[in-house]
């Protein structure tokens, strides 16, 4: 069920959102580009659709024809779980304040030692 980009309000799509709905929570447009499965930051225009005609507000309503719903099922509701991987594996890359030093890696010799088997004496 699509969720409400301001609040997090869960709201019931019928047929579509359309382009003068507003969150039963908190009043904020639904037809916005925050609520649409094509919303992309890292694209151009911020939109995966390439026709698309650049929207400047991105939480407010708009007139745009390529909206999706997201959180539907067969769009991109998924996002939230893909940036969660996504911040673990860039935790993984640097340590945080606090945390245990990593171990120290093994020296070229080492490492070739281990990778032919060779025993250390």
């Amino acid at each position: 069920m699509p969720t409400c980009h301001a609040c997090g309000h869960a709201f019931e799509v019928q047929e579509r959102v359309g382009f003068r709905d507003t969150c039963d929570g908190c009043g904020a447009d639904l037809h916005a580009c925050l609520n649409c499965a094509l919303h992309d930051p890292p694209s151009h225009n911020q939109c995966r659709e390439t026709q698309a005609d650049p929207v400047v507000e991105k939480d407010r309503g708009n007139r745009c024809d390529w909206f999706q719903v997201r959180g539907r099922s067969g769009t991109g509701g998924d996002g939230k779980r893909k940036e969660d991987e996504a911040r673990a594996k860039l935790d993984g890359l640097f340590r945080k304040p606090g945390d245990a030093p990593a171990a120290p890696k093994p020296g070229p010799k080492e490492a070739l030692d281990a990778l032919f088997g060779k025993k250390k004496p």
